[in-house]
């Protein structure tokens, strides 16, 4: 009798789950999941590579190697932090001096960056007072050589010439190569004592000056190679050296893609995402559908607030540009059958947007139907609603460097007002530059989905 029982009980048992698994199984529509395999995209270390360290080797970076009274001088200490780095991040580390060309050093030079001696020059008096530092050899050797980290110390004053035509293509072309390979550039700018003279000034007349008043002026490292090896160097530079003086660096990461992660590859979607209020209506649940994406399940009334809000810092690669424009791809079922067991099928509903999407500060709103609202919804139904949000457009970053950079046509006239900072030519410009080639080479990225299922109270 006991057997008996039991496997009647045993029946009775199985029997219940099946029909709940079935009402849950009704209780969803049939779709298509997009499922994203982007995971953290600095979580992992990569294999140690090469290092290759340039110095810029013109006669006004001189002038970061000799004290100014009264300022603070950073670059000899950071240049010894960059080498240091540098032995320790790969297998080899390669040491070159850049002017008009690319040169290996010896240990020896090595040895002399530091020193007022190494920016001498030693050519001829039109050679020495016509020096243009040309990066665009640099961006070719880093595309030739994409394993390892390329790590640039110049003062990056920039002409027009250099950032037109042919020479603009000889740094965006490999730039194209960097990014779409999944490498990154960091600039990392610090705001240094200067004692030297600032020479190649444009002016308006097509001749050039120079300028010697200059106490303080900004030096920049550029880091091209994996985001672990850029943010490694740079938050060692900044823990070091500017924990309590922010407004002398400045830091971008430039990126083909600043997404940091999908949050549902990790169910990162949690409850508060929503209103806390939320999850104190009727029949409210929250659940991981195929253990990807999550829903809020509830009961709704025409007053009820739904605003789902993600955090920046789920979403950017610390450091890097971000996302200036985020976009939704909205979708909606509806059923006359509002318990989950009696739904026999759903209907695709066409009613075109629903929702809005909000970038703030330092999150992402979305304003769950701001544009077709509950109210005007047909009221005893099930409706199920789901968003896939997207990054379409990545940040730029020249912004962040605007008060340190002059263009050609307005440093003639800074340079008469006798400044005692002296600002870097075309920075704004070249960033912009390293921006676009950015932008094109992104790629819309999902970065999370979620649904709602509720019942609309009569």
């Amino acid at each position: 009798m006991k057997k008996i029982l039991s496997q009647i009980l045993l029946i009775l048992v199985l029997t219940f789950a099946t029909f709940t698994v079935h009402s849950e199984e009704n209780c969803v529509p049939e779709f298509e999941l997009n499922k994203s395999v982007l995971s953290q995209a600095i979580s992992k270390d990569e294999e140690k590579g090469e290092v290759f360290v340039f110095f810029d080797q013109s006669t006004t970076m001189q002038g970061f190697t000799i004290d100014q009274p009264g300022q603070n001088n950073l670059y000899v200490n950071i240049v010894d932090d960059i080498q240091q780095v540098a032995e320790n991040i790969g297998t080899d580390t390669i040491y070159q001096r850049f002017g008009s060309e690319i040169n290996t050093m010896s240990d020896r030079d090595v040895a002399k960056v530091k020193t007022p001696k190494f920016y001498e020059c030693s050519g001829s008096a039109v050679s020495c007072n016509n020096q243009f530092s040309s990066i665009k050899e640099i961006f070719a050797i880093a595309e030739d050589v994409p394993e390892a980290t390329h790590i640039v110390i110049t003062h990056l004053a920039l002409q027009d010439s250099q950032l037109l035509a042919s020479d603009r293509e000889a740094i965006t072309g490999p730039l194209i190569s960097i990014l779409k390979q999944g490498k990154s550039i960091g600039i990392i700018g610090v705001m240094n004592s200067f004692n030297g003279k600032i020479d190649n000034i444009p002016l308006r007349s097509g001749e050039y000056t120079d300028y010697v008043d200059a106490e303080s002026r900004p030096f920049y490292v550029l880091v091209i190679g994996n985001q672990n090896n850029i943010n490694r160097i740079k938050n060692e530079i900044e823990e070091k050296h500017f924990s309590n003086s922010k407004d002398k660096f400045k830091y971008a990461l430039i990126t083909s893609n600043p997404i940091l992660q999908n949050l549902n590859v990790n169910k990162l979607i949690e409850e508060n995402y929503m209103p806390a209020k939320l999850s104190r209506e009727e029949n409210y649940s929250f659940n991981y559908f195929d253990d990807y994406l999550p829903i809020y399940k509830f009961s709704a009334n025409k007053k009820t607030n739904l605003k789902f809000k993600i955090s920046d810092d789920l979403i950017n690669v610390p450091g890097s540009t971000g996302v200036a424009k985020f976009s939704i791809n909205e979708k909606m079922w509806t059923t006359n059958k509002v318990k989950c067991r009696d739904i026999k099928n759903w209907n695709e509903a066409k009613f075109g947007e629903i929702s809005s999407i909000k970038q703030n500060k330092n999150d992402i709103t979305i304003d769950l139907f701001a544009i077709k609202p509950l109210e005007k919804l047909f009221r005893g139904l099930r409706y199920f609603y789901k968003v896939d949000i997207y990054a379409e457009k990545p940040g730029k970053s020249e912004k962040e460097f605007s008060e340190w950079s002059v263009n050609s046509s307005a440093i003639e006239e800074f340079t008469q007002t006798n400044p005692v900072s002296y600002k870097t030519l075309n920075l704004e410009k070249f960033v912009s530059v390293l921006n676009a080639v950015s932008s094109d080479t992104f790629k819309k990225t999902l970065i999370a989905s979620f649904a709602v299922n509720f019942e609309l109270i009569k």
